[in-house]
């Protein structure tokens, strides 16, 4: 019931994001990828435009992904798409 409750709240508040995002959370295949921090990047923002992501949205990403070490690409990566 716990659980159930949480996935609720969970989906309320993507839907609350995907509504401020103006479009719904891509997800980015990574594992088995090249690790490269370019890599992560481009292929990132190539999801966050094919989701019609804003050019402002995507430069406000690549800033973020770019203020940091890999961890950050990574961190930063994560709260912008779904990685599997």
């Amino acid at each position: 019931m716990i659980i159930e409750e949480m996935t609720d709240v969970e989906d309320d508040e993507e839907k609350g994001l995907e509504f401020q995002r103006g479009y719904k959370k891509p997800t980015v295949k990574l594992s088995g990828e090249d690790g490269n921090a370019l890599f992560i990047i481009g292929k990132t923002i190539k999801a966050l435009r094919k989701a019609g992501a804003t050019k402002e949205q995507i430069d406000k990403y690549k800033k973020e992904a770019t203020s940091g070490d890999y961890d950050n690409v990574i961190g930063t990566t994560m709260d912008w798409v779904d990685v599997i």
